[in-house]
């Protein structure tokens, strides 16, 4: 199984909650909502990023389920 990584960013707008936006390698794009704070965002980066991402199959190279 090849899995692959996409670049993580901390984002926020003025009056919006945070958000970690994911950028595939192949272009695609996905942003997990719902941090009050920029450090809530890089808590759940070290703390659920790697659940999240074998959860739900994010990034594996062939699409297929374990």
């Amino acid at each position: 199984m090849t899995v692959r990584m996409p670049l993580l960013q901390i984002r926020h707008a003025d009056g919006e909650e945070w958000k970690v936006a994911a950028t595939w390698p192949d272009g695609r794009s996905e942003e997990i909502k719902g941090f009050k704070t920029e450090t809530a965002a890089n808590e759940w980066i070290a703390s659920s990023f790697a659940a999240w991402l074998d959860d739900a199959d994010h990034g594996r190279a062939d699409g297929a389920p374990h």
